[in-house]
């Protein structure tokens, strides 16, 4: 079974694609999901968090308090690298634990992740695929799905990788500036492509 992992920046349309997936009878597993399951109370995971960025990052209840945690984390570069350092083995294991688990005769398996260069998962798999869209579309995206500024989606947009990025640095690329029946047609021919349907 082919691994492929599936990334794009904010309102690009990842969520949409995996749901065509589906159609097509493609699991697309959530790494942001895995990611939650990781640091759960209990879980090795959580524990090297705490042992790095300190108790501050726990609840009283022995539950990680996720926005002390983004707040540190993202404070600094080196931050950010040790919060991906510490996590990345632990999501790739579930990972391959859901893989293995899947009820599915499938030839392969997405993985959305939103951060798949920033933490490390595109070693991971046969190919990476990107859902790329012009920022215009992505910012409309954002503020009907997020209800925020179009001021906050160019923020956050601007502190992603870039399409030219996502492009030059993965196998396959969407464009997603399209009807949903026209991005239907794209996705079949990428899997078509990857030989996989």
């Amino acid at each position: 079974m082919l691994k492929i992992g599936l990334c794009g920046g904010m309102g690009a349309g990842k969520t949409i694609v995996g749901k065509l997936l589906d159609e097509f009878g493609i699991p697309c597993i959530s790494s942001d999901e895995l990611a939650r399951v990781a640091v759960e109370k209990g879980n090795k995971c959580l524990e090297e968090l705490t042992e790095y960025f300190g108790k501050k990052i726990i609840y009283p209840d022995g539950t990680l308090n996720r926005s002390v945690l983004a707040a540190i984390a993202f404070s600094s570069p080196e931050n950010s690298e040790m919060l991906n350092k510490i996590t990345h083995p632990y999501i790739t294991e579930l990972l391959n634990q859901r893989i293995l688990t899947l009820e599915t005769d499938s030839k392969a398996v997405f993985i959305d992740a939103p951060l798949l260069f920033e933490s490390g998962l595109d070693r991971e798999f046969d190919f990476n695929v990107a859902v790329v869209a012009d920022t215009d579309i992505r910012v409309s995206r954002a503020i009907m799905r997020d209800g925020i500024s179009a001021e906050q989606a160019l923020a956050r947009i601007g502190k992603q990788k870039s399409n030219e990025f996502l492009i030059e640095n993965c196998d396959y690329y969407i464009e997603n500036n399209v009807s949903l029946d026209k991005l239907r047609e794209k996705v079949e021919m990428l899997l078509q492509k990857l030989g996989v349907i």
